[in-house]
C-alpha cells in the first residue's frame, strides 16, 4: 500500500470549478486537497476558452438555467476582487459588454426576439448600425448588417485566472496535486478512499467530484443517474495576432464564431462544437470553420499571423444542464457539466458545492441543478 494522506474532502479535478471549490472550503477552515489528472491546474476545459461571462449571450430561453447564470454574473465583481485581494494578481476580469453581430434581416428578427425578453431582467440592449456601428468597430465586413450591444455581459482572461486561482488556495493551505490520475473511489467506514496511481491514498469523510468529461469513467459504479452520464464536446480554437485598429474593444459574437480580444495583439476565435470523444487533435476541417467564420466577420484578419491553435474538452451532460449538489452516496458532491458556461457559473458553482460538501443549503439559483433531478428533454 502507498502513501496515506488524511484530510476533510477530497476534490477530484483541478479546473476552476475544482480550485473555486476548494478554495471556498479552504477559507472556512477545512482541510482541503485538489488531485488533477493533467500536467497542471486549470488547463483542460478551463484554459480552452475565451472567458467569456455571458449571461445575456449563452441565454436560450427564459428559465432557471437562466436565472442562475443571472445569479452567477452578479456575484463575478465580488468573487474577482476577493480573489484578486487572496492573491494581489489580476486577470482582467472586465464587465464591459459583448456585441452580437447580425448578418442579414432574419438574423437580426432571431436576435431583437431573443433580447426582447431579455431585458426586463438581464440588461440593457443597445441596437447599433450604419455609421455609428462602422465609427466604433471598423474592423467588421460589409455582411454583418446590425450588432446588439449587450451590457450584461462580462469577461475575463481564463489563463490568468486560473493562475490566480491555484495561486489564492495554496495561500488558503489546500494541498494541491498535479499529475494525480485516480484510478478508484471507495468508501469505507464513514471516509472515502481516493486511490492514485502509483498506489497513494487519499481519505477524507467527504469527496468532491469536479473531473469535467472524465467524471463518468469515474463514477461508474457508484452512481446511475441519467444525469451523470456525461460526455465531451470538443472545442477548438486559434489566436491571431493583430493590429491596434482591428483589435475589437470587447468580444463579438458573430454568426458561427466569437472573436475576443485578449492582450494589446491578441485576438481569440473560437470555437467548434464537436461529439468526437476524447479526440483533442486540433483538425485542419476545425480550422478552416474559424478561420472563415472570423473573415467572413472582419475581412481584414486574413493577413494576421496565427500564433496558436489548441482545442479543449468541454464537459457535457445529456441535458445540457450542469450537476451541482449531493450525490447518491454519503458524502459524494459533484460539481459537473459546464459545458459551454463554466466561467459564467464559477461563483455559484463553487458557493454551491463547498454549501453541498458542508451540509448546508445550496443557493436557491442552484436547486434546479440538483444531480437527482430528471433528467430534461
Amino acid at each position: 500500500m502507498g502513501e496515506r494522506v488524511d484530510c476533510d474532502v477530497v476534490i477530484v479535478g483541478g479546473g476552476l470549478w475544482g480550485l473555486g471549490t476548494a478554495w471556498t472550503l479552504a477559507r472556512r477552515g477545512l482541510g482541503v486537497r485538489v488531485l488533477e489528472r493533467a500536467a497542471a491546474f486549470a488547463s483542460e476545459a478551463s484554459f480552452a476558452a475565451a472567458g467569456m461571462i455571458g449571461a445575456q449571450s449563452e441565454a436560450l430561453e427564459d428559465d432557471a438555467y437562466f436565472a442562475a447564470t443571472l445569479a452567477s454574473r452578479d456575484r463575478w465583481p465580488a468573487f474577482a476582487a476577493q480573489v484578486v485581494a487572496a492573491t494581489g494578481r489580476g486577470f482582467g476580469y472586465r464587465p464591459d459588454g459583448c456585441l452580437h453581430l447580425a448578418f442579414g434581416a432574419s438574423f437580426e428578427r432571431r436576435l431583437e426576439a431573443k433580447y426582447l425578453w431579455q431585458k426586463r431582467r438581464a440588461g440593457r440592449v443597445t441596437r447599433l448600425e450604419g455609421e455609428a456601428l462602422a465609427a466604433r468597430f471598423p474592423l467588421l465586413g460589409p455582411r454583418v448588417s446590425c450588432a446588439f450591444f449587450a451590457d450584461g455581459d462580462h469577461w475575463v482572461d481564463n489563463e490568468a485566472l486560473g493562475a490566480a486561482l491555484e495561486e489564492a488556495c495554496r495561500r488558503a493551505g489546500v494541498g494541491l496535486t498535479v499529475g494525480a490520475e485516480v484510478t478508484r473511489l471507495s468508501r469505507d467506514g464513514g471516509a472515502w478512499n481516493v486511490e492514485v496511481a502509483g498506489g497513494a491514498i487519499h481519505r477524507a469523510p467527504r469527496l468532491v467530484v469536479a473531473a469535467g468529461a472524465w467524471a463518468q469513467g469515474l463514477l461508474e459504479g457508484l452512481a446511475d443517474w441519467g444525469t451523470l452520464r456525461g460526455f465531451p464536446v470538443k472545442g477548438q480554437m486559434l489566436e491571431l495576432r493583430v493590429p491596434p485598429r482591428l483589435l475589437p474593444e470587447v468580444p463579438l459574437h458573430a454568426e458561427n464564431v466569437y472573436l475576443v480580444p485578449r492582450g494589446a495583439d491578441r485576438l481569440l476565435v473560437g470555437a467548434t462544437v464537436e461529439t468526437v470523444g476524447f479526440d483533442k487533435r486540433v483538425t485542419a476541417e476545425g480550422l478552416e470553420y474559424l478561420l472563415q467564420g472570423a473573415f467572413e466577420t472582419a475581412p481584414d484578419l486574413r493577413g494576421c499571423e496565427v500564433t496558436r491553435t489548441w482545442a479543449g474538452l468541454r464537459p457535457a451532460t445529456p441535458d445540457g444542464w450542469p450537476v451541482l449538489g449531493a450525490g447518491p452516496v454519503e458524502g459524494l458532491h459533484l460539481a459537473l457539466g459546464a459545458y459551454r458556461r463554466g466561467i459564467l457559473l464559477l461563483p455559484l458553482a463553487a458557493e454551491a458545492a463547498a454549501a453541498s460538501a458542508l451540509g448546508e443549503p445550496i443557493p436557491p439559483e442552484a436547486r434546479a441543478f440538483d444531480p437527482a433531478r430528471t433528467t430534461r428533454a
